[in-house]
C-alpha cells in the first residue's frame, strides 16, 4: 500500500489567555503542575516565556505527568518530573500521585480533555484550578480524507487520537 497522511487535528491556542495568564502569574502559590499531554506542556511553556513568567518558577513546583512522552518534553522544556503513574492514563495519576491532601494543582489542558483527573484530585482532597492552554480543532487534511474515503481511494485509516475520530466521522457525516 502507500500511506498518505494527511491531519485530521490542528492544535491551537485558546480562544483567551485570561484564564491561563492570571493562573501563570500566580503559579508559585501552586504545590503541583500535573500535565497529561505533551501539547500541554509545550504551550503553557511557550506562553510563561511570552507573559515573562521565569521558568524557574515552573520549575520550582512538583510536576507530574501522566506518561513518558509528557515526562520527555517536561524534562527538556523545564526538569525531570517528580512523579508518574505505573499506568499512563489520567485515572491512574489520579490515584497513585502522592500527597495531594490540601494541596494546590494548576491542571493545564486542552479543551476536549475530561473530567477524570481533576475529580480524582479533588476527591483526594486538592484544589485544582483547570485551564485551558490548548484547543483541539479539525486539521487541514479531513476534506482529504472524506474525499478519500467518497471515492472509495482509502483502503484503511489509521488514527491517532480520539479527536481524530470524532472530526473525521463529523465530516463523513456533514458530507452525505
Amino acid at each position: 500500500g502507500e500511506p498518505a497522511v494527511a491531519a485530521a487535528i490542528e492544535i491551537v491556542a485558546p480562544d483567551s489567555w485570561t484564564i491561563a495568564d492570571a493562573a501563570l502569574r500566580r503559579v508559585g502559590t501552586y504545590d503541583w503542575l500535573a500535565f497529561t499531554s505533551a501539547n500541554a506542556v509545550r504551550m503553557l511553556v511557550d506562553r510563561a516565556d511570552a507573559i515573562g513568567v521565569p521558568r524557574d518558577e515552573l520549575r520550582s513546583r512538583r510536576l507530574a505527568v501522566v506518561g513518558p512522552a509528557t515526562a520527555a518534553v517536561v524534562r527538556t522544556t523545564l526538569r525531570p518530573p517528580d512523579f508518574a503513574p505505573t499506568v499512563n492514563t489520567a485515572e491512574m495519576l489520579g490515584e497513585e500521585i502522592t500527597d495531594v491532601d490540601n494541596t494546590r494543582v494548576l491542571l493545564p489542558r486542552g479543551n476536549l480533555a475530561d473530567d477524570t483527573l481533576p475529580a480524582a484530585l479533588r476527591a483526594r482532597g486538592a484544589f485544582v484550578d483547570e485551564v485551558v492552554v490548548y484547543r483541539t480543532v479539525p486539521g487541514p487534511g479531513i476534506a482529504a480524507i472524506v474525499a478519500g474515503v467518497r471515492e472509495s481511494a482509502v483502503d484503511a485509516l489509521l488514527f491517532a487520537s480520539a479527536s481524530a475520530v470524532r472530526f473525521v466521522a463529523d465530516a463523513l457525516v456533514a458530507d452525505t
